[in-house]
C-alpha cells in the first residue's frame, strides 16, 4: 500500500539542521500520513457500506487471531494516579485482541503473553450525531469503532475499543469457548491501518 513510503526519504541529507522548523513543526510519522488516511477513509466506507462483511461467518484458522472478539469477565488492570497496581471496573464483558495472530502460534513457553483491549459499551440513542459519525468514519485515532457482530445484540448499543487501555493477556486465559467473532480480512485491514496510526502518530513535542 502507497502509505508505507518512508517521509524520510523526501527529508534534508542527515546533518543539515534547521532550528526554525525544529520548534515550528511537528516531528512527522515515518510513513504517508495521508495516504494511510485515505486509506483508513476508503476501508471504512466500503464495511459501512456492506461493500464487504465486518465479520466472518466461519472462524476457521487459529484458535485467536488479531482482531477476534471474546468474552472475557474481568476488570482491566492498570496503575493508577497514586503509582499503584489497581483494577478499573470492566466497561462490557466483550474485549478484542489486538496481539499479532503469529504470536498464538508460537509455543506458549516462547510467547506467553498476547495484548487486548476491552470494548467500551454505549446505547446508540445516547450518542449525539457527530459522535456517531465520528465513529462510523473512523476518524478518531484513540478509538476504534466495533460493529455488532451476530451474537452480539439488536444492534442497539454501539461498542468501540479504547486503544489506550491496551493490556497484557497470558495466552492461557483463552479458552476456545470464549471467541464470539471473527473480522474478515478487508476489517482487519481497517483494523490494521487504526493501530498503525494510533501507534505512530505524529509527535507534538516542540509545538
Amino acid at each position: 500500500m502507497s502509505f508505507w513510503r518512508p517521509l524520510l526519504l523526501g527529508r534534508k541529507k542527515p546533518g543539515s539542521y534547521d532550528a526554525r522548523a525544529a520548534v515550528t513543526r511537528r516531528w512527522e510519522p515515518a510513513y504517508d500520513a495521508e495516504s494511510l488516511t485515505q486509506e483508513i477513509g476508503r476501508l471504512a466506507a466500503a464495511v459501512q457500506g456492506q461493500t464487504y462483511p465486518f465479520y466472518t461467518l466461519t472462524m476457521v484458522g487459529p484458535p485467536f487471531c488479531q482482531g477476534d472478539i471474546v468474552e472475557l469477565g474481568v476488570d482491566v488492570p492498570c496503575i493508577d494516579e497514586d503509582g499503584e497496581a489497581a483494577a478499573l471496573a470492566a466497561p462490557s464483558r466483550f474485549w478484542m485482541l489486538v496481539g499479532n495472530t503469529c504470536d498464538h502460534a508460537r509455543e506458549l513457553s516462547h510467547v506467553p503473553w498476547t495484548q487486548a483491549v476491552p470494548l467500551e459499551a454505549r446505547a446508540r440513542s445516547e450518542a449525539p450525531a457527530a459522535v456517531l459519525r465520528e465513529q462510523l468514519e473512523y476518524r478518531h485515532a484513540r478509538r476504534f469503532y466495533v460493529p455488532t457482530w451476530p451474537s452480539g445484540g439488536d444492534g442497539t448499543t454501539m461498542f468501540w475499543a479504547d486503544f489506550l487501555r491496551i493490556v497484557p493477556v497470558h495466552r492461557k486465559a483463552l479458552k476456545p469457548g470464549m471467541l464470539r467473532a471473527r473480522l474478515t480480512k478487508e476489517a482487519w485491514y481497517l483494523l490494521h491501518a487504526c493501530l498503525i496510526r494510533f501507534l505512530a502518530r505524529d509527535d507534538g513535542r516542540e509545538d
